[in-house]
């Protein structure tokens, strides 16, 4: 299957042509079976059909946020949706690749067209009946507690952002209360190996260490808006700008916004960050070191920096919007090389920049930064020989660098193509909330 290629190769005309790829369902059926036998002449993409990252959901949701919605096709793909369901069930809670996804794809659908009330009902239902037992009570127990369990991915805080849009209905109230009071609990300091440290220190056999288990053999904290506390920071923050507040809601805050202030480096004379601070440098046995961190959404400073600006908001604090735009300028005024953005997607791509700085450019301590430059490099990204119109930059187990064409939302084709839709209209669906930014 090749793309059309637009005759001008602007933003809109580029995500009509991204958009063209999946007005088959049969044809994208038998790419899914060809990717998993190893059929393709092309690599082998990422697809797992109940989930928002790389699924149906995703799909479903950028569907749904095209200007012409066209519901016969929504609804093929609903109803390989709901097969998958019944075939694989579902497993996880997250936002990113459990039930919250695919409640939050078709809430999008249903405010659009009114359509799957029912689906969507069920599955909320399910969601709030399993949160506490499968999340919450775990984060009662002995710490260290383990990120997927509050993270923006996975956890809590991705889960609380998208009930935070239900907070009417009195049963997603009462556990969107029960998140907060969750997370609060995890920025109270623990005792490690004698001494304090911030509650959401990570054990070195925690999953999400992976290829960084090794550097980081006594454990770490971890600093992406993905995995880590600026998650939890920024959904808190959000949370109170949205009027749901707690006792030491506040403190938490605070207390999150010191310690990720007191682990900035300096680039240049603005504040950065790199992705994990070991335990050893959080005991100050040995100074935070600069790595060569990418400037992504999942990880690196634009994350933070948002989430630091939403602290500002949520506390009023003049002065913390002022640091949070210095870090964001920073990173604006580097070289887009040193971005180490290789390719277009969002989550560790050019469009997840994209996306934080349109958001930044919002806020009037940033008003003045320029955008089209960095929109550019994501057109000029498009490749109409690819499979989905975009290219991701992977690595194989033995760091070898791969390109594959994904059509997913998180890392693929369907992600890029709603950024650049999203600079061109103002009347899409709150479609990037899963990214915690707003």
């Amino acid at each position: 299957m090749l793309l059309s290629v637009p005759c001008n190769t602007d933003a809109l005309n580029i995500s009509e042509a991204v958009c063209d790829c999946f007005t088959n369902p049969h044809t994208l059926e038998q790419l899914i079976r060809d990717s998993e036998d190893g059929r393709l002449r092309f690599t082998p993409f990422k697809w797992k059909s109940t989930a928002l990252a790389n699924g149906f959901p995703g799909l479903i949701l950028f569907l749904a946020s095209q200007p012409k919605v066209v519901p016969h096709l929504i609804h093929e793909y609903v109803l390989r949706l709901k097969t998958s369901i019944e075939k694989e069930g579902i497993g996880g809670l997250g936002l990113f690749s459990g039930v919250a996804g695919i409640c939050f794809a078709l809430d999008c659908v249903y405010k659009r067209t009114g359509a799957y009330h029912k689906l969507l009902s069920t599955l909320q239902t399910q969601l709030l009946n399993r949160i506490e037992q499968d999340l919450i009570k775990p984060l009662e127990t002995k710490a260290p507690y383990p990120c997927c369990y509050y993270d923006t991915m996975q956890g809590l805080s991705g889960i609380g952002r998208y009930l935070l849009e239900h907070i009417s209905s009195p049963s997603c109230a009462r556990i969107v209360k029960k998140i907060i009071h969750s997370l609060i609990q995890i920025t109270e300091p623990i005792l490690i190996e004698k001494r304090q440290v911030p509650g959401w220190y990570l054990c070195s056999s925690d999953p999400m260490q992976g290829r960084s288990a090794a550097l980081f053999n006594k454990g770490s904290f971890n600093l992406g808006l993905a995995h880590g506390i600026p998650g939890v920071l920024a959904f808190l923050s959000i949370a109170k700008l949205r009027n749901v507040e707690l006792p030491r809601q506040n403190e938490a805050i605070e207390r999150i916004v010191s310690w990720i202030r007191g682990k900035k480096l300096m680039r240049d004379n603005y504040p950065c960050w790199p992705s994990a601070i070991s335990f050893e440098q959080e005991l100050e046995e040995c100074a935070p070191k600069r790595e060569r961190a990418q400037d992504a959404w999942c990880y690196g400073t634009p994350g933070v920096a948002r989430s630091l600006m939403l602290a500002g908001k949520a506390l009023d604090d003049p002065e913390l919007r002022k640091f949070a735009a210095s870090a964001f300028i920073g990173v604006m005024n580097r070289a887009p090389e040193a971005w180490y953005l290789p390719e277009a997607m969002l989550c560790h791509g050019l469009s997840g920049l994209l996306l934080i700085a349109k958001k930044m450019q919002g806020e009037s301590e940033c008003d003045f930064i320029e955008i089209q430059g960095l929109k550019q490099r994501v057109i000029d990204r498009y490749d109409p020989l690819s499979l989905f119109g975009f290219h991701d930059l992977r690595e194989k187990k033995d760091a070898t660098p791969y390109r594959v064409s994904n059509p997913g939302f998180l890392d693929g084709s369907i992600g890029v193509a709603l950024t650049l839709l999203s600079l061109e209209r103002e009347d899409l669906p709150n479609w990037d909330l899963p990214f915690m930014l707003a």
